[in-house]
């Protein structure tokens, strides 16, 4: 068992996350080396006052001094740039948001067929496996990716373009010092058909 003892973390505007969590565990011997990499929350109370979850990852972890029954070490988050948070954990963080607001309502399963706005509100029309549902709203906010039915209905464009090679885009769990590569944690390919 591992438990926060002291928390200095900063966070800067467009700076990143830099800090250091001192823990006790109540065994010797701790496997430190598996820690780098590894996510862990912690609540950061703000200027404001409330507390609010941030997601930090382990770059390094050192041990400290132990008495036989409890042993000492120090976790180290040093991400001075911006992070990327892959999708799949974005949206686990706004759906989690979304659902403390009492204004929200959370549907799953439905697909958007069609958008019509009017200078009071917006018309949704949704197919559902129950048949076909619509609701109305003071406005929408487009978030349904790269073939947005609410993008296409307010008629933006998607401008950008696809690279003309393949590349293979994998989470590097294994600590890559060994082989000379030194504070990677993402690593970018691109494919070869050798």
């Amino acid at each position: 068992m591992l438990f926060v003892q002291r928390l200095d973390i900063r966070e800067d505007l467009c700076g990143g996350i830099e800090g250091r969590l001192s823990c006790i565990s109540t065994s010797n011997g701790i496997p430190l080396q598996t820690f780098p990499g590894q996510p862990i929350t912690v609540q950061l109370e703000t200027d404001s006052g409330p507390l609010r979850s941030i997601r930090v990852i382990v770059t390094d972890a050192n041990e400290g001094e132990s008495d036989g029954s409890l042993a000492t070490c120090q976790l180290v988050t040093d991400f001075p740039f911006r992070f990327h948070l892959p999708q799949h954990y974005l949206s686990t963080v706004l759906l989690n948001e979304l659902r403390q607001q009492p204004n929200v309502e959370i549907r799953l399963g439905e697909t958007l067929q069609s958008v019509e706005a009017s200078d009071e509100s917006v018309r949704l029309v949704f197919s559902t496996e129950n048949g076909r549902r619509e609701s109305r709203a003071s406005w929408v906010v487009g978030v349904d990716g790269a073939h947005s039915m609410v993008r296409k209905t307010a008629g933006f464009s998607f401008d950008g373009f696809t690279w003309p090679e393949k590349f293979l885009v994998t989470n590097v769990r294994d600590l890559l010092e060994a082989l000379g590569y030194t504070g990677m944690r993402i690593v970018c390919c691109r494919a070869s058909p050798t």
